[in-house]
């Protein structure tokens, strides 16, 4: 009797005390950049902007990135999709540079057209976005796909 206890207990024991527990995501907001198909040659992202390069001023006052942040650094939390044609693949934990056609300052000033209004991005806060994604050019030194952002929303850390 004592046998089969002591086996009905262990069984118990190991089928409920040893199940894994489920980790906790925190949720990714529902709006167009998560819901939406990712278009051919993009790729959707969650990631958190690691530093920010100051405005390139050799090109033309004219262009916005002459006055304003425009290149990041990012890092990659999550790949959400790749659309058809997209450069890859991603992989959480990489470090890519990305250029915002739009910059990364609010825009509600600086570009009042814009609409929505972009919040801007700070060193430290994460982000959605669909970005472009083109392969290196021939013969160029970079090594890795150029991503081109136009929209992004700020998403909670987790």
């Amino acid at each position: 009797m004592r046998v089969g206890s002591c086996l009905l207990l262990g069984f118990m024991l190991m089928t409920f005390g040893c199940g894994k527990k489920e980790q906790k995501q925190m949720p990714v907001p529902e709006s167009e950049y998560t819901t939406e198909p990712v278009p051919p040659g993009h790729v959707k992202i969650i990631g958190t902007v690691v530093k920010i390069f100051p405005p390139e001023g050799q090109t033309s006052q004219e262009e916005i990135c002459a006055r304003f942040p425009c290149k990041v650094s990012v890092r990659i939390d999550s790949v959400l999709g790749y659309g058809s044609r997209a450069v890859g693949p991603l992989a959480q934990g990489d470090t890519l540079q990305v250029l915002f056609k739009l910059t990364v300052e609010p825009t509600q000033e600086i570009l009042p057209d814009v609409q929505p209004p972009l919040p801007g991005l700070k060193e430290g806060e994460r982000f959605v976005a669909v970005l472009e994604s083109r392969a290196p050019e021939m013969g160029g030194k970079v090594s890795e796909p150029l991503l081109i952002g136009y929209r992004y929303e700020k998403v909670p850390h987790p």
